[in-house]
């Protein structure tokens, strides 16, 4: 090989060389930061496909996954709005998130699916979770405490990025029938979950094509279920063999959660992609009259006049707690409130939250 074959040799090289850095600098792997989670007031709309059998697909570097043949089953909605004086948030109260979770075929009227979480620079925090479902004359309660509390994804996580957490999740239950509680259940449930950041690349679904970060979850429980026995108390019932649920999750830059997939019959429900996220607000501006209510002040009954819809309203004091949740509402009798100043929070069809204050005589 002469001088100048060797010199064109080396100019192939370095051309080769420098199209695959601009190659890997066109789709860098992802870096997951805080900004990239919802904010407060916002709505975040993912679909579901619990049919289509699929595979995780390979890890390493930049891969890529086409799950565009997805066909979506059901739309969950996700409201995320600042806890305090939301129902439930007295039992969180180092929570500032607050994840109203409507879940297709699972609620009614009168039920909610409330997830608590402290939202920092290091990931979100999970506090806990406050449960409510109606069955006409029985209404069904759980709550979820996480010590110490678990994060969801340490931040910032990139490709390579690896956590081990051990927490325990203490779940109430009771069973009430005219507000009177008749029956109660504790489950316990020790529990470590290990994260791995195992491939970046490109996943495509029926919503787009995304530059992503797959995290590997692996959630292993110890779990102890607890029974209440008259004048002994909560005695342990059962005590169950380990288990572990695997799931693949892929995180986008400006979107967060982009898609997930649940590889266990026991928690698996198929694959759920990100559709949208949409900023509801809850600033009033002055000559919005689109929500009123009436009469104010008032001595015992509180009229929500508005052309919409409206999916609940709850009551608060000046200092946030919560005294009162009233689902699907067009009147609420407020005789029971002591003389004051109260706010009533609206929440829209639209996912619009709306502040009233009103006056209790």
């Amino acid at each position: 090989m002469n001088d100048s074959t060797i010199t064109k040799f080396k100019s192939v090289l370095l051309t080769i060389g420098f199209i695959a850095l601009l190659q890997m600098a066109v789709h860098a792997q992802p870096t997951i930061t805080a900004g990239d989670f919802p904010g407060f007031n916002t709505m975040v709309i993912k679909q579901r496909d619990t049919a289509t059998a699929l595979l995780p697909g390979p890890s390493g570097a930049n891969v890529q996954w086409d799950f565009s043949n997805l066909v979506a089953a059901v739309s969950d909605t996700f409201y995320y709005y600042p806890s305090i004086g939301m129902p439930g948030a007295a039992n969180h109260p180092d929570a500032n998130m607050l994840e109203v979770a409507n879940i297709t075929g699972s609620q009614l009227t009168g039920d909610f699916n409330h997830n608590f979480y402290k939202t920092t620079t290091g990931g979100w925090q999970v506090s806990g979770c406050e449960i409510e479902i109606h069955f006409w004359t029985l209404v069904l309660k759980w709550h979820f405490h996480y010590t110490p509390h678990p994060v969801t994804l340490p931040l910032p996580f990139t490709y390579g990025s690896e956590s081990t957490q051990q927490y325990v999740i203490n779940q109430s239950a009771g069973s009430y029938s005219s507000g009177v509680m008749y029956d109660s259940s504790l489950h316990v449930s020790h529990v470590t979950t290990h994260l791995v950041a195992d491939a970046w690349g490109t996943v495509q679904t029926p919503t787009g094509s995304f530059p992503a970060l797959r995290v590997l979850e692996q959630h292993s429980f110890v779990d102890t279920s607890f029974t209440y026995v008259a004048g002994q108390g909560l005695v342990i019932d059962s005590i169950y063999a380990p288990y572990t649920l695997t799931n693949y999750v892929w995180f986008a830059n400006g979107v967060g959660e982009v898609g997930s997939l649940s590889m266990d019959a026991k928690g698996g429900e198929g694959f759920s992609f990100f559709v949208s996220s949409t900023y509801v607000g809850v600033k009033e501006p002055i000559n919005d009259n689109a929500v009123l209510i009436s009469p104010n002040p008032t001595a015992d009954k509180l009229k929500i006049e508005t052309a919409d819809k409206v999916e609940w309203v709850n009551i608060v004091t000046v200092d946030g707690k919560t005294i009162l949740y009233v689902d699907n509402p067009d009147v609420i009798d407020v005789s029971g409130l002591s003389s004051g100043i109260y706010i009533a929070r609206i929440l829209m069809e639209d996912g619009k939250l709306v502040t009233r204050k009103f006056v209790k005589q």
